[in-house]
């Protein structure tokens, strides 16, 4: 379920997913209340819009209005054109996992790569590791499964930390998965009876409903 293979389809989940405001993320202490995670997105697909779209980046401008949760479906990670051989989807890992938690900007556009003298290092979120590879598993880097989240802080969590409750890395990949594990869009799903299916649709109201 949530495969959307248009790019067009992609942006649409993100643009209805603008609902938290930077204050109201703050003010909660990072507890989301009403996420419309219509981001349920491949990583593909939502990957292409931002390499494909420069314009919305606006170089030197590191500030933003809210906090995307991005997530995705892992049973659709090694579908689609341009996956690597590599790709694995362990059969352990049965829900939505993680893709990351981006600042946006109301106009449509975001920061990215804040600072570059802050690079990934694994050893300040050692003790979240476990919980990491599998709500945050790495289908394309299976044996390493660091590429991903270096990736994720680089590009996003460097401008993620001008918010003082995300101001380093442990506190970012923290945050993010509290914030998924509340968000419990499977069992949300499956309380609504919407289920993983090779033959099945649904409606993106349906889905949205369910989870909002």
């Amino acid at each position: 379920i949530c495969r959307y293979p248009t790019e067009h389809l992609c942006l649409l989940c993100c643009q209805q997913a603008h609902t938290v405001t930077k204050k109201e993320i703050m003010a909660a202490n990072l507890r989301i209340t009403c996420i419309v995670l219509a981001v349920l997105c491949c990583v593909l697909a939502s990957a292409t819009i931002q390499q494909e779209n420069p314009r919305l980046v606006k170089p030197g401008d590191n500030s933003w209005d809210y906090m995307l949760l991005v997530v995705e479906w892992i049973g659709s990670a090694c579908i689609g054109p341009g996956v690597p051989k590599t790709c694995v989807v362990p059969t352990n890992i049965n829900d939505f996992t993680m893709h990351g938690l981006w600042p946006e900007r109301n106009d449509n556009t975001w920061p990215s790569f804040c600072d570059n003298n802050d690079p990934f290092d694994i050893n300040q979120v050692s003790d979240l590791l476990p919980q990491m590879k599998i709500d945050w598993y790495d289908a394309y880097d299976p044996v390493n499964g660091t590429s991903f989240w270096a990736h994720e802080w680089d590009k996003h969590g460097t401008c993620a930390k001008s918010d003082s409750k995300l101001a380093d890395q442990h506190a970012y990949f923290k945050a993010v998965l509290e914030l998924r594990s509340q968000a419990n869009i499977y069992q949300n799903l499956d309380n609504s009876f919407i289920e993983s299916s090779n033959s099945t649709s649904y409606s993106m109201i349906d889905i949205q409903n369910a989870i909002s």
